[in-house]
């Protein structure tokens, strides 16, 4: 790896899968336009699913890797490690932070953020039909029963994610809110859609519609680096679930990078996303329901609302 004078290299997976989708796809797309090889710190659940590409690899020094996919450390410790590599092998790699907009273009640097998630300058780097054929299904998932189920009922069916989880709890800490499932029913009432013949996929047991995919779900049991483990005939326990959205006619997205992206694969007739209003202030890391409006397309930032700096449009090439 350090013969190699024109490299991204990431450090640190942030997030679970709609998170690493920005970061993978970011990489590749960095890769592409400046003519160099985007390093991962390990592989990852689209390790599994999706096809190979030739812009990626894994990290390669073994004591590196050994370090930065350790568990429980912080961008300090990586950062260590990371000189102690250069120190080692010679390498002049340089660590950047990609909010500044100067470090875009270098190409023998290691970053260790999520700002490809909200800069729109970032945005620009990635285009939408290169990042569709990363994001294109390997032949194992495209052959198995489970998909062949999924896109037999492409376009039959409508869509709604109503995302619970982490930021249902009262002791939540983030920035996402909770939206409200009134508003999905209002904007349902607005389309003239009968709540009673949408699919819902949900965190919450209790709101989603079950299939004889998404019951085989092993509890999401996950570790890091890798992510999600592997759930034999359903690949990964959220893959029935992305499916289902790829698969939808039209779509009621959730404030999720995983609903994003799920949207982003999909050839769904409409998509509506909700338009999220800024948490009041004595709220901004703690747990708040909203009632929000829909407005159609996929653009709307699924953490907050453009007003906020960090959660501009996401709109690729």
């Amino acid at each position: 790896m350090e013969s190699v004078s024109k490299k991204i290299v990431l450090l640190h997976w942030i997030g679970r899968f709609g998170n690493r989708m920005f970061q993978y796809a970011f990489g590749c797309s960095y890769a592409k336009k400046y003519d160099c090889i985007f390093y991962m710190p390990s592989e990852w659940e689209g390790t599994l699913i999706f096809k190979k590409n030739k812009y990626t690899k894994i990290v390669t020094d073994d004591e590196l890797r050994l370090h930065i996919n350790q568990k429980f450390v912080d961008k300090k410790y990586r950062s260590m490690h990371l000189d102690n590599y250069k120190k080692r092998t010679g390498d002049s790699i340089e660590l950047v932070k990609f909010n500044n907009k100067q470090n875009v273009g270098k190409t023998n640097i290691a970053f260790q953020d999520l700002y490809c998630m909200h800069f729109s300058f970032l945005f620009e780097i990635m285009d939408s039909n290169f990042l569709k054929e990363i994001f294109t299904f390997n032949d194992n998932v495209k052959n198995s029963e489970m998909y062949k189920w999924f896109e037999s009922r492409k376009h039959t069916y409508d869509l709604c994610h109503l995302r619970r989880g982490d930021i249902s709890y009262i002791n939540y800490q983030g920035s996402h809110s909770m939206i409200s499932k009134e508003s999905y029913l209002n904007q349902l009432n607005i389309l003239k859609i009968n709540k009673d013949d949408i699919v819902w996929i949900s965190d919450d047991p209790c709101e989603k519609t079950p299939n004889i995919w998404n019951v085989k779900s092993a509890g999401h049991i996950w570790d890091y680096p890798c992510g999600e483990q592997y759930c034999p005939e359903i690949f990964l326990d959220f893959l029935p679930d992305l499916l289902n959205i790829i698969f939808a006619r039209k779509i009621l997205r959730g404030n999720s990078s995983f609903s994003w992206w799920g949207v982003f694969l999909s050839n769904a007739v409409e998509i509506y996303s909700p338009l999220i209003k800024p948490k009041p202030i004595e709220l901004k890391n703690k747990y708040f329901k909203q009632d929000t409006e829909f407005v159609k397309g996929n653009h709307p930032h699924f953490m907050g609302n453009k007003c906020e700096h960090l959660f501009n449009d996401i709109i690729f090439v």
